[in-house]
């Protein structure tokens, strides 16, 4: 949690919720799922995918939210393909940071 005690996640998610967000932020939603660009990098291709909601373990996840997650791994992965033409992805799983301890997953587009 930041300073101020709000998960910083958490506001990005709001914003989104009310339509606030740039686009960049705001690629793609899904009923537990939002995908964006992360914001602290210029590289093109490096989404993550967060939770709408606040939780901080993966053993949190709802059975709903985990059978969404699988797929939406794999079709953001080959969109990434598709658009930047990386060879491949990796997926990247942090939720340590004070400002960012919410459950999120990095897909990062790699031409190697």
């Amino acid at each position: 949690m930041n300073g101020s005690g709000i998960c910083k996640t958490c506001e990005l998610t709001t914003q989104r919720r009310l339509g606030k967000a740039p686009l960049w932020d705001c690629i793609y939603q899904t009923e537990y799922w939002d995908v964006a660009h992360a914001y602290n990098t210029a590289l093109p291709g490096w989404l993550v995918l967060v939770l709408k909601r606040h939780i901080e373990s993966l053993d949190e996840l709802t059975e709903q939210e985990a059978a969404e997650l699988g797929p939406l791994i794999r079709r953001v992965s080959s969109s990434l393909k598709s658009v930047i033409g990386c060879v491949k992805t990796y997926v990247i799983q942090f939720a340590e940071h004070e400002d960012h301890p919410h459950v999120h997953f990095h897909i990062v587009a790699t031409n190697g």
